[in-house]
């Protein structure tokens, strides 16, 4: 009799002990998800300030009817302890925000005029400036840039002033 009650109570200690590490298991796997996401996000760079320069109607054969041309001077901040890949930051522009306007021209890649400071590489704890070329509605006084992060959902909206 003792050594049947030995064996069960081994058994049970066992069954107990299994249940608690796949009860810890899931909580880690749980918890990496979670973790994952707050390490990427401390490499989120942010929209510091926007700034929008009006060149007319008219800048080097980018001309179209009812629009202006604009070049956007955004300043981005990088406070993470990492470098940031600056071609990885997707820009886009919400015009429809404050009115009815044409969609902004983009032409031959006019987002992507311009240049990053530092051969498009962020240092840690800098701040760069990003030049992109714009055509715009002539009535539309403002609209919103907005920094989309696709994978996880965020966005940061900053609205520009024309």
């Amino acid at each position: 009799m003792k050594i049947f009650l030995k064996n069960f109570l081994t058994v049970i200690i066992c069954i107990a002990c299994a249940f608690t590490c796949v009860i810890f298991f899931v909580i880690y796997l749980i918890q990496i998800d979670e973790l994952n996401y707050s390490s990427y996000k401390m490499t989120d760079p942010k929209l510091a300030e926007v700034t929008a320069i009006s060149l007319g109607k008219d800048y080097d054969g980018m001309s179209y009817e009812g629009m202006s041309t604009y070049l956007l001077k955004i300043k981005v901040e990088n406070d993470s302890a990492i470098g940031i890949d600056a071609t990885n930051i997707h820009l886009l522009y919400d015009v429809d925000a404050y009115g009815d306007y044409s969609y902004m021209i983009t032409g031959d890649a006019a987002f992507e005029f311009g240049r990053w400071d530092r051969n498009y590489y962020i240092r840690p704890g800098e701040t760069c400036t990003l030049l992109r070329l714009i055509a715009i509605d002539d009535e539309c006084e403002k609209f919103d840039l907005i920094l989309r992060d696709f994978e996880y959902e965020d966005k940061q909206t900053v609205t520009v002033n024309l």
